[in-house]
C-alpha cells in the first residue's frame, strides 16, 4: 500500500509539474507578464501543490489509520470475545504470547499464569511427546487441524481439534491456534466405535450360533417370499444350501409335498390376522426323501404398521414324528398286554394317589366301591380300612425307601368270599435316582394256594401209603414167604404141613387187611382214580 500511495504521489507530481509549468509558460506569454511575477508564481504554484497534496494525504491518512484502529480493536474484540478458545504462541520457544477469555474459561488458568506457560503445559507427557514427534516432522504440506488431548489446571483431560495458523505477533514469529472442544464427539465416536466392535463380535458370535443350531432359521419378504436370511441348517434339512434358497425365491415352495401346499396357505392367512402361526408339513429333500417340518412364523410390521417381513423357525421332526408314531404303537401294547389279564396292574404317587391303572383294576376297584376310580383318589383309605392300610403301609413305605416290596395278604371280596392276593411293589424313580411313584402289581393266588393245600394233602397221604407199604405189608409177606419154605413138598401128608397152611392162612388174611387199608388210603388221595381202564386204553 505505501508503494502504490509513493507511486501515484510521483505520478500526480510529475504532471503537475509538466502541465503547470506548460500553463503557466502560455497564460505568461499571453498577458505579457515579467520574470518576476512569472518566479513567484511558480512559487506559490509549488506551495499550493504541496499544502494541497498534504491536506489530502492527512486526511486520507487519518481515515487508513481509524480504519486500521477499527479493525485492530475488532480483531481484539473477535480474538477476546470469540466463545472458542484461542492462544497465539512464539513459534520457536511455544510459549503463550496471547489467550481470550475463552481458552482462560476453559482451562483454568489466569492470563497471568497462561502468559507464563508454553503450551507444553496444557498436555498429558504422552501428548507432548507426541506433539515433538509432529514439530519434528511438520512441512508445508503437513495438515495444520489436528485431535490432540488437552487438560485443564484441575488435570481433567478431554479432547480438542487444534487449527493453527502461522503469523507474526508483535515482531515475533508465531502460531495462532483455535481449540474446538470435541470429547463428546471423540468419545461418542470411541464408544461407537467400541460398539461396533461389539456388534461385529455379536453378529459373529450370533453367526457361529445359529451355524450351530439344528433347527433352521430364516426371514423372508411379505408379498415375494424371497429369502433374506437363512442359515446353513437348511443344508441338511432340505439338502439345498444357504445361496440356493437366497437366489431362488421359489425353491422353497416347490420342495412342499403338492398334498400339503394348502397347509401353507391356510398358514399364511392366519399368520396375517393372528400375527404368528405355527403348521406341520411335508417336504422333498433334495435327495428325494421326505421330511416333516414344524414351522412357527412371526409376522414383522414396519414402523407404518403395515406387514412388511417374515420371521421364522423350521424344525425337522421326521424322527420325531416317527419315534412319537412307535410310541403311540408302544402304548397301544403296552395297554393291551396290562389290559388282557386279570391281574391288578396300577400306580400311585407318594401320597398313594392313583396316578393310572388298568382296567381290571378299575373294574374290581368299580366292582367293590361301588364308583369308576379317577386319577387323584387314594387307593387305600385309612378310616375304611385300618388294618389294610397299616399292612399296606409298612410296605409301602419301604417302596418308598427305594426297596422292592412284595408280600402275600387275603381279604374278602363281595359275594367271593376269601381271596388270598400276592402284592408287589416297584419304586419308580426319576432321572436323579428319586422315587416319585409307586408300580403296584395284585395277583389272586387262592387257587395256587388251594393246590398246594391239596399237593400236601396228597403227598401226606401217599407218604403214609408208601410207609404202609415199605413196613405194614413186609411183615405178613415175610411170614408167608418163610411159611412156603417150610412146606414139606415131598409128603404133602404130613402134619407139620397143616399148621404151616393153618399159619399161611392167617398172614394172607392179615395181607388182605393191610391191601384192603391202602386202598382205602389210595382213594382218599386227591387226583387218584382206582377205576380199572378199558383194555383199549392199556
Amino acid at each position: 500500500m505505501a508503494k502504490k500511495i509513493a507511486f501515484i504521489y510521483f505520478l500526480i507530481g510529475i504532471l503537475w509539474i509538466s502541465s503547470s509549468d506548460t500553463l503557466l509558460d502560455i497564460i505568461a506569454a499571453f498577458l505579457g507578464l515579467n520574470p518576476s511575477i512569472i518566479y513567484w508564481i511558480g512559487i506559490f504554484k509549488g506551495f499550493f501543490y504541496v499544502g494541497i497534496t498534504s491536506l489530502i494525504l492527512y486526511f486520507y491518512l487519518r481515515k487508513s489509520f481509524r480504519k486500521e484502529a477499527d479493525q485492530r480493536i475488532a480483531y481484539q474484540r473477535l480474538f477476546e470475545e470469540n466463545p472458542i478458545p484461542m492462544w497465539i504462541s512464539s513459534k520457536k520457544e511455544f510459549r503463550f504470547l496471547a489467550v481470550n477469555q475463552a481458552a482462560i474459561n476453559k482451562y483454568g488458568y489466569s492470563r497471568e499464569e497462561f502468559l507464563k506457560m508454553t503450551i507444553m503445559d496444557i498436555r498429558s507427557a504422552s501428548e507432548i511427546e507426541r506433539l515433538n514427534n509432529y514439530f519434528q516432522k511438520v512441512s508445508a504440506d503437513t495438515p495444520d487441524d489436528f485431535i490432540w488431548k488437552h487438560q485443564t489446571k484441575s488435570g481433567k483431560e478431554f479432547f480438542v481439534r487444534i487449527s493453527v495458523m502461522e503469523t507474526v505477533f508483535e515482531g515475533t514469529a508465531s502460531r495462532f491456534a483455535s481449540s474446538t472442544d470435541v470429547d463428546e464427539i471423540i468419545k461418542t465416536q470411541q464408544a461407537n466405535a467400541e460398539l461396533n466392535t461389539q456388534l461385529i463380535a455379536y453378529k459373529n458370535r450370533l453367526e457361529n450360533i445359529l451355524s450351530s443350531v439344528s433347527d433352521i432359521i430364516w426371514s423372508c419378504e411379505i408379498d415375494s417370499f424371497k429369502i433374506n436370511y437363512i442359515n446353513d441348517a437348511c443344508t441338511s434339512v432340505y439338502g439345498y444350501t444357504p445361496d440356493e434358497f437366497l437366489t431362488n425365491s421359489d425353491l422353497w415352495f416347490s420342495t412342499i409335498i403338492d398334498e400339503d401346499k394348502a397347509i401353507i396357505g391356510e398358514n399364511y392367512k392366519r399368520l396375517l390376522k393372528e400375527g404368528h402361526s405355527e403348521s406341520e408339513y411335508r417336504i422333498r429333500h433334495k435327495d428325494g426323501s421326505i421330511r416333516v417340518i414344524y414351522d412357527r412364523n412371526v409376522l414383522v410390521r414396519n414402523q407404518e404398521g403395515l406387514p412388511d417381513s417374515i420371521n421364522g423357525v423350521s424344525s425337522d421332526i421326521t424322527k420325531a414324528k416317527e419315534l412319537q408314531e412307535k410310541i403311540i404303537k408302544d402304548e397301544k401294547n403296552m395297554h393291551a398286554l396290562i389290559n388282557n389279564t386279570e391281574d391288578l396292574i396300577w400306580l400311585v404317587n407318594k401320597d398313594m394317589q392313583l396316578v393310572v391303572g388298568n382296567d381290571p383294576y378299575l373294574k374290581r376297584i368299580e366292582k367293590i366301591t361301588g364308583q369308576k376310580p379317577k386319577q387323584g383318589d387314594y387307593v387305600v383309605y385309612k378310616e375304611k380300612d385300618y388294618a389294610l392300610w397299616n399292612r399296606f403301609k409298612v410296605h409301602f413305605d419301604r417302596a418308598l425307601a427305594g426297596e422292592k416290596a412284595h408280600f402275600e395278604d387275603s381279604t374278602n371280596f363281595p359275594n367271593e368270599g376269601e381271596r388270598i392276593i400276592e402284592i408287589n411293589l416297584t419304586p419308580v424313580t426319576d432321572q436323579k435316582g428319586e422315587v416319585t411313584d409307586i408300580s403296584c402289581f395284585v395277583r389272586n393266588i387262592t387257587d395256587r394256594h388251594l393246590n398246594s393245600r391239596k399237593i400236601k394233602l396228597q403227598n401226606d397221604s401217599l407218604n403214609e401209603i408208601a410207609w404202609l407199604q415199605s413196613h405194614t405189608v413186609r411183615a405178613p409177606l415175610a411170614n408167608i414167604i418163610g411159611l412156603v419154605q417150610l412146606i414139606n413138598h415131598d409128603d404133602l401128608n404130613d402134619q407139620n404141613n397143616q399148621k404151616i397152611l393153618k399159619f399161611l392162612e392167617e398172614e394172607s388174611f392179615k395181607l388182605d387187611e393191610i391191601i384192603h387199608k391202602i386202598v382205602q388210603k389210595t382213594k382218599q388221595v386227591p387226583g387218584v382214580s382206582l377205576q380199572k381202564k378199558p383194555t383199549s386204553e392199556l
